[in-house]
């Protein structure tokens, strides 16, 4: 995508500020105001605390949801949402964003529930997740974009890339078509129900298996980090940090975009850490880069349940 260029010192110093996060989110915001095809949620965060300051979405967005843009951000303010998933989905995606909370850029493919028209019924869709970072590498803002995508697509990413989609990552290998025609029944399948149910669920014995193995390896991340933080020696890549309390804030926190980067970027006056992917971009340039991404076709040969 090329680099974002960086802002001067001065420019930097106002950007990141309250006001200044809040101008840059509303500045995107308006990159995707117009946009028919693919939908933005973003949202403000307080990085020392975590609170949410203030949202930002297209009227894209709030369409498929069935409700003005005003009455969608009053409901996201309160909590008060419905979330766009059935059950089983919900929480294939829950582990999924377990797993890859710290990552500063997420893309998946999924099955979301949408209300247009006042009909509730499932798209498939093409999601990233973009984090923004002050000047001490914590979170000050978070960007979703979607796009409606085809089963063809989907069976393309699900096997070509299979990490990027949640349920094939807990084992459900089912074609987009047959995920769009599973829907009713699988809406109807609580989690309620299928611990309730005589027989064993097999969506919660995959998921269950998928969330064992996942916090395995949380568990070995935790470790490299602990290591990292008591020897100054970053376990992944070999190189020293000396004691800095920016960075053992950073790491204590789980949220910087790669160790030592966020130290090195804010000595820079870097903006927002993490955007130097290029993501403050036109809504035509982050739709072919972001979430267009041409899969080549899979290898011959059915997905089977």
């Amino acid at each position: 995508l090329g680099a974002a260029p960086l802002p001067l010192p001065d420019a930097a110093a106002a950007a990141d500020t309250e006001l200044g996060r809040e101008a840059a989110l509303m500045r995107e915001a308006e990159l995707w105001e117009a946009d028919r095809e693919c939908l933005f949620i973003g949202t403000l965060f307080d990085p020392a605390t975590g609170e949410r300051r203030r949202m930002a979405c297209n009227p894209r967005t709030a369409e498929l949801l069935g409700m003005h843009r005003e009455e969608l951000l009053s409901r996201y303010a309160d909590r008060a949402v419905e979330v766009p998933f059935v059950p089983a989905d919900w929480l294939a995606n829950f582990v999924h964003d377990l797993e890859f909370a710290e990552e500063a850029r997420n893309e998946r493919f999924l099955r979301l529930v949408v209300r247009s028209g006042g009909v509730r019924r499932p798209m498939l869709m093409s999601s990233c997740k973009a984090k923004f970072f002050s000047s001490t590498g914590l979170v000050s803002r978070i960007s979703y974009y979607y796009r409606v995508i085809g089963p063809e697509e989907y069976d393309r990413a699900a096997q070509c890339s299979p990490a990027s989609c949640p349920l094939v990552a807990m084992g459900d290998l089912r074609t987009g078509q047959q995920l769009l025609d599973d829907f009713e029944a699988d809406d109807r399948l609580t989690v309620r129900r299928m611990m309730a149910s005589r027989h064993e669920s097999p969506a919660l014995r995959r998921i269950t298996a998928a969330l064992a193995d996942m916090c395995t390896r949380l568990e070995k991340r935790l470790s490299a980090v602990s290591a990292t933080k008591e020897t100054g020696v970053d376990a992944a890549t070999g190189y020293l940090h000396p004691p800095d309390p920016a960075y053992d804030a950073i790491v204590g926190n789980l949220r910087w975009p790669g160790p030592g980067r966020a130290i090195a970027e804010a000595e820079e006056g870097s903006e927002e850490l993490g955007c130097a992917s290029g993501l403050l971009l036109s809504p035509d340039s982050r739709r072919e880069n972001l979430c267009c991404r041409t899969i080549p076709s899979p290898s011959p040969g059915p997905l089977t349940l």
